[in-house]
């Protein structure tokens, strides 16, 4: 007991040491009162409405693409957990202050009980002795870790840490066929990942595939672990739509948040259960024997692929993605030029090995258990493994937002791998050799050291905002006392990125940002700084009621066409067009940036568009 308690105290030390480095580089931006990225604003600004008294049904951000608004494609729970933190400390800090502070230690806290979990998940997959080394393993994969810093305020940290839980509460469940309560939280906990982000349907392909394939080989006592599990995750996503929106808006077709669609994933996977047990044999001869695992596997092939079908009838937009159909003008913004929506194959090796190299190292340990581990229980852990690693690894290498949840796994996985690789050379040394003793501890404190090192690597590479975000607080706070030629809000076109930061700091409304459901936003700011023709703009000026440009000079517009005569290039070679008026900076921001009033005689007598009304 004491040797455990000291691995235990010494496992807690190195993760909080390596959280404790990547806080040290990120400090000198909190202490600002600065955020690493533009996400973790958009967050804030959600949270920040609903504190100033914004209804809660009302999912729109009025003064981003204005004036039709950006209706927010996120989900509350993570929003809750920010007034959560922002009411216990507000009466010490004051409310926004205590509301930026949340989101600034929000996800290093996620991340610590992700942690917790891969270690809990690694003694289930494995057995005793491999959560510890799992927890520092998981600090060694930098995709985890990156979204686990100080001052990333974004609902990926909660996203990891329920895809470690579902993925605890599906073995267990497993484990446990007589017993509905395990069954119900894995159902539950797989809704609750999917009400944050349409984007964890994609871990239900071994959080749901998994009971399939134990059913086959065990079809008595699985069948209602099955139907269990769908009915608990049909009741989250109820209970979900049900907090999420008005009752007249249940049955909206959204794919890009929480709706009636997703809805019906668990509807159709709590009917693909009813099916199989009024229709598949069970028990007796029939549920034994390799060819009945195959006819059961093939029956259930049939019938899911049917029950897919189905559903495609229903919502044919559904398995399209979020980037099929969009406009190529958007996508350049909103996805091509946003790194974590970027892959890993036109990225070099290196990147490579950094994101999925803890990965590519699990799948040999996961394929050499499920040859030889001959434990029942384990090898569902296992299989599991490999079906969240077929998922992820490949999507990482297209798109590199899905590395983390491979990470999660990996380290599960090599904890294990390493566990038995000190078993096997103390076998082959002798209890008794020093080797035998030591090898082990040298190894641990080497994954400790590479934890250490990635944390020292991260906390550099990722708390050193680029030039035009280390700055856009101090423009923003002078930009916030700044009024329109009329006396009112500026309406500012300016690089998507800078958008969510402008709207949290600042009064004013912003045309352009980083949201994919603000692709009508995206195409405006495309469209201006685009132009060759200036009275191609005026229409889009004129209908937005664009009063305000701006520009940082270390923010590229990368234009599919010769940039030398576009909007943007002219005026970073200060070519300014007569509409465009040149607005005093301070000095420490004059050289970075530019901002311009649009002359009220180019937008003509042109009615502006009222603003959109509130849903």
């Amino acid at each position: 007991d004491a040797e455990q308690n000291a691995v235990r105290l010494t496992t807690a030390a190195v993760l909080l040491a390596a959280l404790a480095i990547c806080a040290w580089h990120a400090w000198p931006y909190l202490a600002n009162g600065q955020l690493l990225d533009a996400d973790s604003y958009t967050w804030l600004s959600h949270a920040q409405r609903l504190l100033d008294g914004q209804g809660w049904y009302d999912h729109r951000q009025p003064r981003a693409n204005w004036p039709d608004g950006e209706r927010q494609h996120s989900s509350r729970p993570f929003v809750l957990l920010l007034l959560a933190g922002a009411t216990l400390l507000g009466p010490w800090l004051g409310k926004q202050p205590a509301l930026f502070w949340t989101g600034a230690w929000l996800a290093p806290l996620l991340f610590l009980a992700t942690a917790l979990a891969t270690g809990r998940l690694a003694g289930l997959t494995g057995g005793p002795g491999r959560a510890p080394l799992a927890v520092l393993l998981l600090a060694c994969q930098f995709p985890a870790l990156a979204y686990g810093l100080p001052g990333r305020a974004d609902h990926h940290a909660l996203i990891m840490l329920v895809f470690a839980l579902s993925a605890i509460a599906t073995l267990r469940m497993l484990r446990q066929p007589g017993r509905a309560g395990p069954a119900m939280q894995a159902g539950l906990l797989a809704g609750f990942g999917v009400w944050l982000s349409p984007e964890f349907l994609l871990a239900l392909v071994g959080f749901l595939g998994l009971p399939v394939i134990a059913w086959a080989g065990d079809p008595d006592r699985r069948w209602r672990n099955g139907l269990l599990q769908s009915l608990g995750m049909l009741l989250a996503l109820a209970v979900a739509i049900g907090v999420e929106y008005r009752p007249e808006a249940w049955l909206a077709v959204r794919y890009d948040r929480i709706s009636v669609a997703h809805l019906a994933v668990a509807a159709v996977a709590s009917a693909f259960w009813l099916l199989i047990g009024l229709t598949a044999p069970r028990g007796g001869a029939a549920a034994a024997g390799r060819q009945a695992l195959g006819y059961r596997l093939i029956y259930a092939g049939l019938l899911g692929l049917l029950s897919v079908g189905g559903f495609a009838l229903l919502f044919p937009g559904f398995f399209a993605g979020p980037v099929a159909g969009m406009d190529p003008r958007a996508k350049l913004i909103l996805v091509d030029l946003v790194q974590e929506t970027g892959g890993l194959l036109e990225r070099g090796p290196l990147v490579l090995l950094l994101y999925l190299g803890g990965a590519l190292l699990a799948a040999p340990v996961v394929a050499e258990r499920l040859w030889r581990d001959r434990d029942h229980d384990r090898r569902l852990g296992w299989l599991l493994c490999g079906l969240l690693l077929l998922v992820y690894v490949p999507l990482s290498l297209f798109m590199l937002r899905f590395a983390p949840y491979a990470a999660i796994v990996a380290a599960a996985v090599l904890a294990d791998g390493l566990v038995r690789l000190a078993q096997a050379g103390r076998r082959w040394l002798g209890a008794s050799n020093w080797l035998a003793v030591w090898l082990p501890r040298a190894g641990a404190a080497s994954v400790a050291g590479l934890a250490l090192g990635l944390a020292l690597f991260t906390g550099r590479s990722l708390a050193a905002l680029p030039p035009c975000h280390q700055h856009l607080k101090a423009l923003a706070e002078y930009l916030a006392r700044q009024k329109a030629p009329d006396g009112g809000p500026l309406t500012i076109v300016a690089m998507a990125d800078m958008g969510p930061e402008l709207l949290y700091r600042t009064p004013h409304r912003v045309i352009a940002t980083p949201s994919l459901s603000n692709q009508a936003g995206a195409i405006a700011m495309f469209e201006i700084f685009d132009a060759v023709d200036d009275v191609a703009t005026r229409p889009i000026l004129r209908d937005r009621g664009i009063n305000a440009v701006l520009i940082c000079r270390a923010l590229p517009f990368n234009s599919p066409g010769r940039m030398d005569r576009r909007l943007y290039a002219r005026l970073m070679y200060r070519e300014v067009p007569f509409w465009l008026v040149p607005q005093p900076l301070p000095p420490e921001l004059a050289s970075l940036y530019e901002w311009f009033l649009v002359k009220p005689q180019w937008l003509g007598k042109a009615s502006v568009r009222p603003p959109a009304a509130r849903p």
